[in-house]
């Protein structure tokens, strides 16, 4: 018996490994991948508390900043593949009046909780202008995303890095996303950098790894209303470096001030985890009493903890029987509670196919 026992003993660390190679596997832990432009220093309330290729961020920062400090205005900026959201949380303390836009595939934050950008963003408690996406970027929502919004400025520092195969599916939604386009592309990827030369982007920096470019121009047109309108071409858009205005073209010409930030609409087709859900409730809540001719959720702006209306004088409506002293009646309640429903709803799917359902009813 005893001989037997040490012969069997032979065989326990094959059988030791074999239970962690199914431990592993049972629990699908994705492998992370590591570049040289993908760890960022982590920043609370505009104090770095970690330091990850500090000279890097930095470094890149500066070039940020310096098309930043042009505007005059509040602006909304959009960051691609945000990572720790250096960048943009950052020039969130900078600029409190503007609107700082993150898109970031936080689903392996359970694996690597440093990682976790929302964590990140709440932990920012002094920040009240951040948004943050949880959305892998690909090529069909950039197209749509640049069809219904915006941006003064879009910055892709790490987006290049880890993308390989589809990069320049990426490229051409990307440039039709805002005014000012301010992207980073490894040495490595000679097709993307042969094609932004080709298309007049300017070589802006150098690095030993990389080449960071950057497109100045103006983006004069929206195509799309909100995210679930189809297509149409009547608003424009008029922008600068001191002011911003929308032009709408319907049966009367009007123009307003542009009002920074994302449509509530957007956030929830794009997956918005933050604000958090309480913050856009009660945000919501708030607005029951706004004195609006077309109060839907459409013509609610995020903004971060702050949700704002538009279009409060729509000529459209303005025939239309609101009584404008703010009284809630039964109409609006009715709505206000369908789209407290609609908020809770997560999946993009699901959040078009109720809209619409209530939008087509009249809510």
């Amino acid at each position: 018996m005893i001989r037997r026992l040490g012969n069997c003993d032979r065989y326990l660390p094959y059988l030791f490994f074999a239970l962690i190679s199914f431990w592993c596997h049972a629990t699908e832990i994705p492998p992370r991948k590591t570049y040289k432009f993908l760890c960022q220093d982590i920043i609370i309330n505009n104090q770095v508390i970690e330091e990850h290729n500090h000279r890097d961020c930095k470094t890149r920062y500066t070039l940020l900043e310096h098309i930043l400090g042009k505007y005059k205005r509040p602006f909304t900026m959009l960051e691609l593949g945000a990572k720790q959201g250096y960048f943009s949380l950052r020039a969130a303390s900078t600029y409190p009046q503007s609107t700082f836009v993150m898109i970031e595939d936080n689903s392996l934050a359970k694996y690597f909780p440093s990682s976790d950008l929302l964590e990140i963003c709440k932990r920012n408690t002094c920040l009240h202008n951040i948004v943050l996406f949880n959305r892998e970027i690909v090529a069909d929502e950039l197209e749509r995303l640049s069809e219904c919004e915006h941006f003064d400025l879009v910055i892709a520092f790490n987006l290049f890095s880890s993308c390989k195969n589809n990069c320049l599916e990426l490229i051409e939604p990307l440039l039709k996303l805002g005014d000012n386009i301010l992207l980073e592309v490894p040495n490595w990827h000679n097709e993307l950098n042969e094609y932004l030369s080709a298309n007049n982007i300017e070589l802006l920096c150098t690095f030993e790894h990389s080449k960071i470019w950057l497109r100045e121009g103006h983006k004069n047109i929206l195509l799309r209303r909100h995210w679930l309108r189809p297509l149409s071409s009547t608003l424009t858009i008029k922008s600068t470096y001191e002011e911003k205005k929308l032009i709408k073209n319907y049966d009367k010409l009007t123009i307003t001030d542009w009002i920074p930030g994302i449509n509530l609409i957007t956030f929830k087709m794009y997956s918005g985890i933050y604000p958090t859900f309480d913050t856009v409730r009660n945000e919501i809540l708030k607005l029951k009493d706004v004195a609006h001719t077309d109060w839907l959720a459409h013509n609610m702006i995020v903004q971060g903890d702050t949700i704002t209306m538009i279009d409060c004088n729509d000529p459209r409506h303005e025939n239309e029987n609101i009584v404008a002293t703010q009284i809630f009646d039964e109409k609006r309640e009715r709505i206000l509670s369908k789209i407290l429903e609609w908020i809770k709803i997560n999946n993009p799917k699901e959040v078009a196919s109720f809209y619409i359902r209530k939008h087509m009813e009249n809510w």
